[in-house]
């Protein structure tokens, strides 16, 4: 960004919060943020094993009867 001069940069100036209200905003946000990771790992994970078995299921390779045979005796 051209316009933008180092100066501007100096001169410029940022708030930042007292401590207590970012150590409790990182009690707050952390446990949000480590779930949405999880969430983001497991969608990824059921979604590689949909891309694997969808194509399984719809050429017959895996019959969900047997499936579902084997599942109801276990």
């Amino acid at each position: 960004m051209g316009h933008i001069k180092r100066g501007h940069l100096s001169e410029s100036m940022c708030v930042i919060p007292p401590k207590a209200l970012r150590d409790k905003m990182d009690e707050v946000l952390l446990p949000l943020i480590n779930q949405s990771l999880n969430l983001r790992l497991q969608s990824n994970q059921l979604g590689g094993l949909r891309d694997t078995l969808l194509p399984k299921l719809l050429s017959g390779e895996i019959d969900l009867a047997l499936t579902q045979q084997w599942a109801e005796a276990s």
